[in-house]
């Protein structure tokens, strides 16, 4: 049975594949039963769709309306071939729209030892609301971890990558976010926390509330942030306090993406996490260079245009990847 993905189908539909994934559609066509197409389609591209309810969308799509149940006119294989090709080029369609409407919770959770663990890949975000009433909304490239119920005296949580959290009160049970490098304990408030293992620095910024950030190695160094005001580790043991504007540090939850006066070599990794896509810059002297934009659920294609356009550099984009040259 060959396993077809949804990227190769689209890059297929477009014409925009390999010579090795067009041969590999092209057997799928050539080789596989109507039936064990559907079956194969179902387990390996569809899953977690209703099936049924998906299918007869389709087919209202692509039958033309008073089409006959029955007919005795007999069909090339040919035009089989072709109405294949059609159906999977709408069903590549579909399925895009269809990822694009999910709600953003809705992503992969694996349970382990009294723990749930949710892995937010590139290009995506999730949100996900704890036993305490607690919300977090998780950015790209993203992997929290935590308990199925809290127990003792505080409730714990473990984070790798960037997350919005609005914490539910309850001063008998403190909130502890841990990650790689630092602890985070508040009582009941609402702030975002960057914490990329590639990254040297972990920034948390508070938006309401009161937070104590501290060193993971040693508790005893810690900082009292209020709203507005920034924690920021650097090179896992110097810890520094600025004021700032927190809603420019959120504003990625409301899928707005906001770059200012940073370099291009530091907005790469973030075109990559946000856009889903691997981000090269070939040309080194437009490596330091500084961009200023703000944008607010633009196309990949725009926001390169117009880094391209400030820097006086040309950019590629190519199935799923960006270069900058």
């Amino acid at each position: 049975m060959i396993d077809i993905h949804p990227e190769i189908l689209k890059r297929y539909a477009t014409g925009d594949c390999s010579p090795e994934e067009r041969e590999l559609v092209e057997q799928w066509l050539a080789h596989e039963e109507v039936g064990m197409k559907e079956e194969a389609a179902d387990q390996h591209v569809f899953t977690g769709m209703d099936r049924k309810s998906l299918k007869k969308e389709i087919w209202r799509e692509v039958k033309p309306a008073g089409f006959p149940k029955r007919s005795k006119i007999h069909i090339p294989s040919s035009a089989y071939r072709l109405a294949a090709c059609f159906i999977l080029i709408f069903f590549a369609g579909y399925l895009s729209y269809w990822y694009r409407k999910q709600p953003l919770q809705e992503q992969p959770v694996i349970e382990r030892m009294g723990y749930r663990e949710l892995a937010v890949p590139k290009g995506r975000k999730a949100k996900i609301t704890l036993v305490d009433g607690t919300v977090i909304q998780v950015n790209s490239d993203s992997r929290i971890s935590y308990p199925l119920a809290f127990e003792g005296h505080q409730r714990e949580v473990y984070l790798s990558g960037e997350a919005y959290f609005t914490v539910a009160k309850d001063p008998s049970k403190p909130f502890v976010l841990h990650t790689a490098n630092t602890n985070t304990r508040v009582l009941g408030t609402v702030f975002n926390i960057k914490a990329y293992p590639e990254e040297k620095v972990t920034t948390l910024t508070v938006e309401e509330g009161k937070v104590q950030f501290s060193l993971k190695s040693d508790t005893n160094k810690h900082l009292i942030l209020t709203a507005n005001q920034q924690g920021i580790l650097e090179k896992e043991r110097v810890l520094a306090m600025r004021k700032t504007d927190a809603a420019r540090h959120i504003a990625w939850k409301d899928s707005e993406l906001i770059l200012e006066n940073q370099s291009l070599k530091d907005i790469t990794p973030l075109l990559s996490r946000w856009y889903g896509v691997k981000v090269t810059v070939k040309n080194r002297k437009i490596a330091n260079e500084r961009f200023t934009g703000t944008y607010r659920k633009a196309s990949l294609s725009s926001v390169a245009n117009d880094i391209s356009q400030a820097l006086h550099c040309n950019y590629q984009i190519n199935n799923d990847s960006l270069t900058f040259y």
